[in-house]
């Protein structure tokens, strides 16, 4: 019950920042129906700057938590290297201490490509909503001068 409570929230929500991106966009001005999509644009760099800030490829620290018989105080932090070591066969004969960084590498480049491009898919409906509603405005607009020419 709190699910479906907390869905129809949630689509509620979406709905009303929908129709506040369509009213933004019919305004006379072009700026205020850009300003969701500038400002979830910002956020998807903020989002992206605060995963690589503590997102580290090379370790992670592990926290252990006291038991019930230690003081709530003491909390160890270690710092851990990751190593994770796969039996294979290998048909270049060992190991490449390069191909493994290489591919760190690559992989942590695709996973802040995905996040970006995961984090800009509400930009990019903003952006639809406002060239298509700016469209349907300047036919609009463009009909009623035909007619007042007309007349």
């Amino acid at each position: 019950m709190i699910i479906f409570s907390n869905l129809f929230i949630m689509l509620l929500l979406i709905g009303g920042i929908v129709l506040f991106q369509i009213f933004l966009s019919k305004t006379e001005s072009k700026i205020p129906g850009l300003i969701l999509p500038i400002l979830s644009f910002g956020f998807s760099f903020i989002m992206l700057f605060g995963i690589l800030t503590w997102v580290s490829y090379d370790s992670h620290t592990e926290v252990s938590y006291p038991n019930e018989d230690e003081s709530d105080e003491i909390v160890e932090f270690e710092e851990t290297e990751d190593i994770e070591e796969t039996e294979g066969i290998s048909i270049f004969g060992s190991e490449d201490e390069e191909l493994e960084e290489d591919t760190s590498i690559a992989q942590g480049i695709i996973g802040t490509i995905t996040i970006f491009l995961c984090s800009n898919i509400p930009t990019g409906i903003f952006l639809v909503i406002y060239y298509v509603t700016r469209k349907d405005r300047n036919k609009n607009k463009h009909i009623d001068h035909t007619r007042i020419q007309d007349l």
